[in-house]
């Protein structure tokens, strides 16, 4: 396994040597902007900061990837599959990161997550189908400070299983 500084540092280019680009060098994609966690500096507990919560469909997961297929140029740097929610609730996440690397047109998978529904057949998928960097948020050791914090009962536990 490669450490993060690798992946990271691998192959940078000077953007001044570059522009324009043909192309991002980094896309977010939001598999689902539904969380099972509140937490107090998430945009997810603030009820002035409203917006659509939703699951991404495969159907369009695999348009957005098939567009960027079409794209010219190198592979992109990263594709980081998470923004406002909990990627791992949507029930398709695995098709899409299986869909995704074997797509190629990337150099990196990113995945951010809370590590809830992290099972041992998610993490085998995580594995197989080409995630580079995992990223989980955790808050607290602490059973009551992660529920302050996450307003959530789920027990901290789970996620270090």
């Amino acid at each position: 396994m490669k450490r993060y500084t690798e992946l990271r540092c691998n192959s940078r280019k000077k953007l001044s040597e570059i522009v324009p680009l043909e192309k991002p060098f980094a896309i977010t994609i939001d598999p689902c902007s539904v969380c099972n966690f509140r937490c107090e500096q998430c945009l997810q507990s603030d009820p002035e900061k409203a917006f659509p919560r939703r699951m991404m469909s495969f159907q369009e997961f695999r348009k957005i990837i098939d567009d960027m297929k079409a794209w010219k140029g190198d592979k992109l740097k990263v594709v980081k599959l998470y923004n406002r929610g909990e990627p791992l609730l949507n029930g398709e996440f695995a098709e899409m990161l299986k869909y995704l690397h074997e797509a190629d047109i990337t150099e990196r998978i990113d995945l951010t997550s809370n590590g809830t529904m992290l099972t041992e057949e998610m993490a085998g998928q995580l594995i197989d189908y080409g995630v580079d960097y995992q990223s989980v948020s955790i808050y607290s050791q602490n059973n009551e400070r992660n529920e302050q914090i996450t307003h959530s009962r789920i027990d901290v536990g789970i996620i270090y299983e």
